[in-house]
């Protein structure tokens, strides 16, 4: 008895994880690397006093960009909206980790690259949820 409810307990955490992320997309609807993140801002001064403006949207392994664009020494308010699945992210580098629709304000001090990594395991995929933040 106690082994099946072992087996059933291990099938549905098993199940739970991968359906956290879904099917894989071949990413042909996915933002070509050269394109800017997402900066935009619309009228008002809180707009004025956050500075730029980043979302990252994470779908089935995968960001919706190969990489965002911000200017150094300029607050940006990062938020993470999980479209599909259930996501997280880390930017290396830095101490920022995002769950499902969190943001955060955070300035870059030094330019560069930094890796934007999924952090919650999310099924078959979740090795290939990368990206990065390119710092000019």
């Amino acid at each position: 008895m106690k082994k099946q409810i072992s087996v059933a307990m291990t099938a549905l955490a098993l199940a739970i994880m991968l359906a956290a992320c879904g099917g894989n997309d071949s990413g042909a609807n996915k933002t070509p690397a050269n394109t800017p993140a997402n900066t935009e801002s619309s009228a008002g001064a809180d707009n004025a006093a956050t500075g730029q403006q980043l979302t990252i949207e994470a779908t089935n392994f995968e960001f919706d960009k190969d990489e965002y664009i911000v200017k150094q020494g300029e607050p940006v308010t990062i938020t993470l909206k999980s479209v599909k699945g259930n996501h997280g992210i880390s930017i290396n580098n830095t101490d920022i980790n995002l769950k499902r629709n969190e943001s955060v304000e955070y300035t870059f001090d030094a330019p560069g690259e930094y890796q934007i990594v999924c952090n919650i395991p999310c099924g078959n995929g979740h090795a290939k949820m990368v990206s990065k933040v390119v710092v000019q």
